[in-house]
């Protein structure tokens, strides 16, 4: 490979690494399966009598995002509906093309850990929980 072109390739590797969170997606997503793990108990949405949620996506700038996330949940037919929404934003650190971690912006978050996974219309975000002590895993499909 001559000088130049292994010049242009280590540009092109840049510059497209640099580039991955234009690929971030963005807009509204429904809540396909969830599942909370914590020691050996793992609940998922097979478990709930009732869980729906939606999350929206919005670019913040270059490799920055905000989810909107607003779920309902029932955990028996018998109890009570509970509903809530949060506010997050996130860096975006891309370890390639379709995968990375969420850094959150808020310091009392500090020590979870996040990642992600983008496959085709679908977003699966893994979340260690600090203050918890668990993890949280959401599948989301593009509305």
């Amino acid at each position: 490979m001559s000088y130049f072109n292994k010049i242009t390739f280590l540009f092109l590797m840049v510059v497209s690494t640099s580039s991955f969170g234009a690929n971030f997606p963005e807009g509204a997503f429904k809540v396909v399966a969830f599942a909370f793990e914590k020691g050996s108990k793992r609940i998922t949405d097979a478990d709930v009598n009732l869980f729906e949620g939606r999350l929206l996506v919005e670019k913040k700038g270059i490799d920055r995002v905000a989810f909107t996330i607003s779920v309902k949940m029932q955990v028996t037919r018998d109890s009570p509906i509970k509903s809530d929404s949060r506010y997050d934003e996130f860096t975006v650190k891309w370890d390639g093309q379709h995968a990375g971690s969420l850094i959150n912006s808020d310091r009392k978050f500090a020590g979870d850990k996040t990642t992600f996974v983008i496959d085709g219309n679908r977003l699966v975000v893994k979340s260690w929980i600090e203050r918890h002590q668990a993890f949280e895993t959401h599948t989301y499909a593009r509305q």
